[in-house]
């Protein structure tokens, strides 16, 4: 292996505790089909065979990065024609392929000319005259919430009626920011980004995750809005909302904003709002709107009164006084305060 030169950097990078992320850099060249098997297999985890043309001699280099979020990228250059036979993936990998290359499938040979996915439990066969490829992988379980099942097969994550434009521009974004680029990586934001930006281009993307993912995202919502709910008198944050809904941060506010047209926060402010006028409609006490305003959240009873006047378009005291009296005195009868 005197040709072959390797570089692997392990780093944790400084930060807060729970922010330390660990990155494994992998710069390989080489003409032996075996350390580059190796090499990929280390990368990707699934085993590989690298078959050369007899009359050329092999070549092959990788410039890749594996981020603790389980993200890997890697750039991969074969300039001589080869042939690989890949066991099955534990992971997905989304590969965007330049060159004459063509995917030998059980009863097919298609050549590839889009993004080409390969999900879990499942392995291929490639071959090319010569190429470059944009690799990057991810775990299972990140596409599992969006489709709501088993994996899909390879077939439909590689459908010719795919409009695959997006999922290649992320592709090719992240083979460029990450491998050259190498402060980003210092980011856990980055790593976490990264990878959910993937898998909202590739749930956007293939019809069989589109489908899943809407059932998903409203399974999701629901989730969220019961969590709401059941600790509205509570403090309440976006983390503790996206983390019952099983969304990221980022995800959660998307999904509010994309089903409700209002953040996760707007819709807490607005539900307890409600939840005050309703206090209000039935109160028998005069001067009991700061009590009321307090118990939902409201400390300052200046902003609550702006923020009731704009939901319901009348002041507080309003709604208090504009009760009928008769219901009042009909509901201070029933709690035993009359004569």
């Amino acid at each position: 292996m005197a040709d072959a030169w390797r570089s692997i950097r392990a780093g944790e990078v400084a930060g807060r505790a729970a922010d330390v992320v660990t990155v494994q850099r992998f710069a390989v060249s080489t003409r032996d089909p075996d350390v580059s098997a190796a090499t990929v297999k280390e990368m990707f985890g699934n085993p590989i065979r690298f078959e050369s043309d007899p009359a050329r001699d092999f070549a092959f280099a990788v410039d890749g990065v594996v981020l603790d979020s389980g993200l890997t990228v890697a750039t991969m250059l074969f300039p001589t024609a080869a042939a690989l036979d890949s066991g099955e993936l534990p992971d997905y990998t989304v590969s965007v392929m330049e060159g004459d290359i063509r995917w030998h499938g059980k009863d097919t040979v298609k050549r590839i000319t889009a993004p080409f996915i390969v999900p879990p439990g499942t392995g291929t066969r490639l071959r090319w005259t010569s190429t470059r490829t944009l690799n990057v992988g991810f775990p299972a379980d990140r596409l599992a919430p969006y489709t709501g099942g088993p994996n899909p097969s390879m077939a439909a994550l590689n459908s010719e009626n795919a409009d695959t434009r997006v999922v290649e521009a992320v592709v090719r974004m992240l083979n460029a920011t990450l491998l050259s680029a190498p402060d980003v990586l210092d980011d856990p934001l980055i790593h976490a980004n990264a990878l959910e930006t993937l898998i909202a281009a590739i749930a956007a993307t293939y019809p069989i995750v589109r489908e899943a993912t809407e059932h998903a995202l409203s399974t999701a919502l629901r989730r969220a809005i019961a969590y709401i709910d059941e600790h509205l008198a509570q403090p309440i944050t976006v983390a503790a909302v996206a983390e019952a809904a099983r969304m990221s941060v980022r995800g959660i506010q998307a999904l509010f904003q994309r089903e409700l047209g209002i953040s996760p926060l707007q819709y807490v402010r607005r539900e307890r709002l409600a939840a005050a006028r309703a206090e209000l409609l039935v109160a028998t006490e005069p001067g009991v709107v700061a009590l009321i305003a307090r118990r939902w959240g409201f400390a300052h009873p200046s902003r609550f009164a702006a923020d009731y006047f704009a939901a319901f378009g009348e002041h507080p005291g309003s709604t208090l006084r504009e009760q009928p009296k008769a219901a009042r005195d009909a509901m201070t009868a029933d709690s035993g305060g009359g004569d």
